[in-house]
């Protein structure tokens, strides 16, 4: 069996081995065990798990990246992929609401409107400044 310190993980995945003890006190984690004189030291399974995480939290929200471990250690693989499924439907939606106001941005008739020169593509600033609002409400 292979054997991992938290050092050896957390340098493979370009972490601090503060965030891989925050991953087991969340328990994301299999458990940890631990040597005679009382230090940490991970499996394959342990790296394994780590790796999904930092994989998860690419493309997920940390709620969701988090109870889609829980659900796969507690052995409920698809409660977790029906976790992963409703994000991905949620981000479908967002980008579709994010599409159709861009299409209704790019169809008005704002330069006209605000007697202004328009250029294509806005950057967000510009679109802050043409629309009123403050840039983290373009952001967002």
């Amino acid at each position: 069996m292979e054997r991992y310190t938290p050092n050896q993980i957390a340098g493979m995945l370009q972490v601090s081995t503060t965030t891989l003890r925050r991953y087991e006190e969340q328990d994301l984690v299999p458990t940890v065990p631990r040597t005679p004189s009382n230090h940490r030291y991970y499996g394959e399974v342990h790296a394994q798990a780590f790796t999904t995480i930092r994989v998860l939290l690419q493309g997920y929200d940390i709620p969701v990246a988090y109870e889609v471990m829980r659900s796969l250690k507690q052995g409920q693989a698809e409660q977790a992929l029906w976790m992963m499924n409703e994000q991905q439907y949620q981000i479908h939606l967002e980008k579709k609401r994010v599409e159709d106001i861009l299409a209704m941005i790019r169809h008005s008739d704002i330069p006209r409107t605000l007697n202004t020169e328009w250029k294509e593509p806005l950057n967000i600033g510009e679109a802050a400044a043409l629309s009123g609002v403050k840039t983290s409400a373009i952001r967002h």
